[in-house]
């Protein structure tokens, strides 16, 4: 093969490779699910899906759901800071913040307004502080614990923020029995976490009302492994 050929062929090889979309969302290095998170171990707003469907159709939305369910079981755990749980909800939360408050339109918060808005100060709270990262359950304030249930059930009620609405309620089951992470325990899923099946407002808040019990599993403690909250990174 000539030089001039052969040159020719790796640019374009090297320009098709740059332009495909990488999504990396937060994780720990030393994390079972650094690969399914992308191995960058931070979030960007540019990385995050709001409609159901996109959680099985987009690049992103992929990315986020196999990170999601791995971290969901993960039990690494470094400090209060640093920790899979810690990522699991994170990774939930900001995706709330950027799809139910950031993006205009909302359309992922139209119809649920007054369910959801008042917890608005809550997940615009920077979680990456300029000398301290907010601990695994700083979230959980009374207000959370009051609004987050019927948040949850008025999204699960709509087609196509459906697993936006599972999320919150993670979030809620997170607060209610505040896993112990540094013995493993996992949060507790009312529900799978990408069943879209729209419920009734009755049904949901009945389910989302439900007091279960912590999963647990023996931990494995290894050293540590976006656009503006995603902005930060686990070591």
């Amino acid at each position: 093969m000539a030089p001039l050929h052969r040159a020719l062929i790796g640019l374009i090889l090297t320009t098709f490779y740059l332009t495909i979309p990488v999504t990396s969302l937060n994780v720990l290095k030393s994390s079972k699910c650094a690969v399914e998170c992308g191995e960058r171990t931070n979030t960007l707003a540019s990385d995050l899906v709001c409609p159901d469907s996109s959680f099985n159709t987009s690049a992103d939305g992929l990315t986020m759901k196999n990170c999601l369910l791995c971290l969901s079981t993960g039990t690494t755990y470094i400090s209060d800071e640093q920790s899979d749980t810690w990522s699991f909800l994170f990774n939930q939360k900001y995706t709330l913040q950027t799809c139910l408050f950031d993006r205009s339109p909302d359309t992922s918060l139209s119809g649920c307004e007054d369910n959801c808005l008042p917890l608005r100060s809550i997940f615009k709270n920077l979680w990456y502080k300029t000398n301290h990262t907010d601990k695994t359950y700083d979230y959980c304030s009374d207000v959370f614990t009051q609004y987050a249930g019927d948040c949850a059930s008025c999204l699960r009620a709509k087609s196509g923020s459906v697993i936006l609405g599972n999320f919150m309620d993670t979030m809620d089951s997170a607060c209610e029995t505040k896993p112990d992470v540094s013995k493993g325990e996992i949060v507790t899923l009312r529900r799978s976490l990408f069943d879209a099946t729209v419920a009734s407002p009755s049904a949901s808040a009945s389910a989302s009302a439900r007091v279960t019990k912590t999963g647990t599993s023996t931990a494995t403690a290894t050293g540590g492994g976006g656009d503006e909250e995603g902005d930060g990174s686990l070591g």
